[in-house]
């Protein structure tokens, strides 16, 4: 029915090469800075920068402290509390991810000095949360926001103390907008992550090649791109990069948006009874379209023999045990997101009729 030469959905893209003269201007520091008034806004090299910062502000403020982590998380979430010596504890998260706030009441000790929560795909934890807020600020533990899988940062939708995303998650190019309610006074790193950059953009254009043209092999960009993923958890924080500054000043982040909550919408339309609940409600901006399956390996793989490239979020790490979080351990095992952000009239047909024939066969 389709020819899938051509037709390549998900993975990593270069930049294209007209966003760096784009005629479209804006002041993405400036817009930001009227937006989040209320806020403090730092900005680096991406999500782990933004959270070592975090982690450093709070070991100055308390020396040593404790965390409360959510069960269902990547395992890149821990490697900043490793690599600054922070005890981390994990609390329950159900099946339709929401927090199991009884089991955080239950973990709370006078050691535990912060507690992060994820808005997982984007969607806002707040209307759950915010019902503790008291507790935690009464109990002197102060709350991070994971906004990394947000591509729509409401201010209504912000609860935390701290609040970090990730637009690698959305665009090609690195960065992070850190917001607090206090002022961090990050130390941050001279210079920038190079050996991350180059790495990264090599890997990228050699992908492209292989599956525009099948010069070189896979083995040539997942080598470029393995190490520069080595480079980017460099113990160092960075600043967000000049080049993804002069990007974002000309992305169409409203175009994106708009695209995403359209493709998503009529993939629910076709797939809803994949979808866990949570995410089933057509009033946020997804990050992605996120399915369970028990079929999952077996789904992703023959997706991506049609060139159709989904990533796990994510795969349990392996300090989480199984016996005590067996709800989120299930969710890891079937969870497999769609990408929707290179979908277009173009392949969208393509993608559905795949979901389709791997997915509902």
């Amino acid at each position: 029915m389709f020819k899938k030469k051509k037709v390549f959905i998900g993975g990593e893209k270069v930049i294209p090469f007209s966003l760096y003269f784009s005629k479209r201007r804006r002041d993405f520091i400036s817009e930001n800075k009227n937006y989040y008034s209320n806020y403090y806004i730092d900005y680096t090299f991406g999500g782990y920068h933004s959270l070592l910062a975090i982690i450093e502000h709070l070991k100055q403020k308390h020396n040593s402290f404790e965390i409360l982590l959510p069960s269902y998380l990547c395992h890149s979430v821990l490697t900043p509390f490793k690599q600054r010596n922070v005890d981390f504890f994990f609390y329950k998260v159900d099946g339709n991810l929401d927090p199991d706030f009884v089991d955080i009441k239950a973990k709370i000790t006078k050691e535990v000095r912060a507690i992060l929560f994820i808005d997982y795909m984007g969607k806002s934890l707040k209307p759950k949360v915010v019902k503790y807020l008291d507790y935690f600020e009464c109990n002197g533990i102060e709350v991070i926001q994971d906004l990394v899988q947000n591509i729509d940062i409401k201010k209504e939708h912000l609860y935390g103390d701290f609040i970090f995303n990730s637009y690698r998650k959305q665009y090609s190019f690195e960065g992070s907008i850190l917001l607090s309610k206090k002022p961090i006074g990050i130390l941050f790193e001279r210079g920038t992550n190079y050996r991350f950059i180059i790495n990264k953009r090599i890997g990228q254009i050699l992908r492209f090649f292989y599956l525009n043209l099948r010069l070189f092999s896979p083995k040539a960009f997942l080598f470029f791109i393995g190490r520069a993923e080595e480079c980017y958890y460099s113990n160092k924080i960075y600043r967000l990069p000049s080049e993804s500054r002069h990007l974002l000043n000309r992305v169409d982040s409203d175009g994106i948006k708009i695209r995403h909550q359209l493709y998503y919408e009529k993939l629910l339309l076709e797939f809803e009874s994949y979808v866990p609940e949570v995410f089933r409600e057509r009033s946020t901006t997804f990050l992605g379209f996120f399915i369970q399956t028990n079929r999952r390996d077996e789904v992703r793989m023959n997706l991506r023999n049609s060139n159709i490239f989904c990533p796990i979020h994510w795969l349990s790490p392996s300090d989480i045990g199984e016996s005590n979080f067996s709800e989120s351990h299930k969710l890891s095992e079937q969870a497999l997101t769609i990408p929707i952000s290179d979908l277009d009239e173009s392949n969208f047909e393509y993608l559905k009729y795949n979901l389709k024939k791997h997915l509902t066969s």
